[in-house]
């Protein structure tokens, strides 16, 4: 699983989040402190670790999940980890119609809604 954090806030709630999946989480005044905090505590590397972005001010939370898939899945698909990424959890964002088409592009449909966003998948849904 890969964890996108597009929540400005997000802050301490950072350290919340389970240690063996990777977190890409949008850079701000509020979060990269305790970005800092966790990365000087924890030995990691892109795969398993803590990625910032920059998000654009003038976007809404969809608009900077929407610039970041692209380069989020070229580093997590098929061609760059094995193994390659299968579930997609992003915090701070609803799948507007954007980006369930953005979504449906790389092969990933909504599992499941949570409190903060949503969890999607490429893997067809069992019966």
């Amino acid at each position: 699983m890969v964890r996108i954090v597009v929540d400005r806030a997000f802050g301490e709630r950072l350290a919340s989040l389970p240690l063996e999946n990777p977190v890409w989480i949008v850079d701000s005044d509020f979060n990269q402190p305790f970005v800092q905090l966790l990365r000087s505590e924890r030995s990691e590397d892109y795969l398993h670790g803590i990625t910032t972005f920059s998000g654009n001010p003038e976007e809404n939370p969809a608009g900077d999940l929407l610039n970041m898939l692209g380069t989020i899945d070229e580093h997590h698909n098929q061609h760059a980890s094995n193994p390659p990424y299968s579930l997609l959890e992003v915090i701070g964002c609803q799948p507007f119609e954007r980006v369930l088409t953005a979504l449906a592009e790389l092969g990933f449909q909504i599992l499941s809604s949570t409190l903060e966003g949503f969890i999607a998948s490429n893997q067809p849904a069992k019966d």
